[in-house]
């Protein structure tokens, strides 16, 4: 009788194997489709909670051309009330408000650019994006009070998506924005640093605990207090650098801070290698 189930237990599970090595491929393609829903869902989630950070910078970037827009309507009315608005005031005035409109409009199509899907790889380096990324968030950075350096050598170009390193780019300025100002910390600064295919964003916020530092790029993970982070900024940012583009980013504690640094010479980007 044992004999008899030991046999019967060895057909099933031959049964059972054949099925898994018949089927594997499905199964692995099914999982990986699962995985890729799954980012894909992140993404999105990930992409709305940096809507509502871009409205927040478009308010920064347009406050003070707007005001100027303001004084200039204000000052052409009190010379119309006073019958002093002679012909060349009226064109330097006009002009002003030509070159605050272009502003303006040049703000939309940065941020309608921003969110542009990359349909292909280009040429692009470090100094670019980030021109592009302080474009769109400088502006917010620096109403805040948050000195920012930056120290440019020997830049290379690299094949990547521009526009979604430049979301990853603004998203960890955010963060450093958001770390500095939760910790209240006196005399803030961001430190920019690229040195060849490598961009480097330190800040003097005081680094990150050794026992969630390995944690913070994981999925839902959030440092921010109040539940204000999604937990998807990170995590989006380490999927679009090592998985779409082919390069690496990783975090260390400084001196007094933390420093991120983007590598694009690994994985063959970087040109001329």
């Amino acid at each position: 009788i044992d004999y008899f189930k030991k046999e019967r237990a060895l057909v099933q599970k031959t049964i059972e194997l054949k099925f898994l090595n018949e089927n594997l491929e499905r199964l692995v393609y099914e999982k990986v489709e699962e995985n890729r829903k799954k980012d894909k869902m992140m993404f999105q989630q990930s992409r709305q909670a940096q809507m509502g950070e871009m409205i927040a910078m478009i308010a920064h970037q347009w406050r003070q051309p707007l005001n100027a827009i303001s004084a200039a309507i204000t000052l052409i009315n009190q010379k119309v009330q006073k019958d002093r608005l002679d012909a060349q005031t009226s064109q330097k005035i006009a002009l002003k408000i030509h070159q605050y409109v272009e502003y303006l409009s040049s703000t939309i199509n940065d941020f309608r650019n921003f969110f542009k899907p990359d349909k292909e790889m280009s040429v692009t380096d470090f100094e670019r994006i980030c021109q592009k990324a302080l474009t769109l968030c400088e502006a917010s950075l620096s109403h805040k009070g948050i000195e920012l350096n930056k120290k440019v050598e020997d830049v290379k170009k690299f094949i990547a998506y521009e526009n979604e390193l430049i979301q990853v780019v603004i998203n960890l300025l955010k963060n450093a924005e958001d770390v500095l100002m939760e910790k209240e910390i006196e005399n803030p600064k961001i430190d920019i640093e690229i040195k060849g295919s490598v961009l480097s964003i330190k800040d003097n916020g005081g680094g990150i605990a050794d026992d969630i530092i390995e944690k913070i790029f994981d999925p839902y993970f959030s440092t921010k207090e109040k539940k204000e982070g999604t937990g998807l900024g990170l995590y989006m940012s380490k999927i679009i650098v090592q998985e779409h583009c082919k390069g690496s980013l990783s975090v260390k504690n400084i001196k007094d801070g933390a420093e991120f640094i983007i590598d694009m010479s690994e994985g063959g980007s970087e040109l001329g290698k």
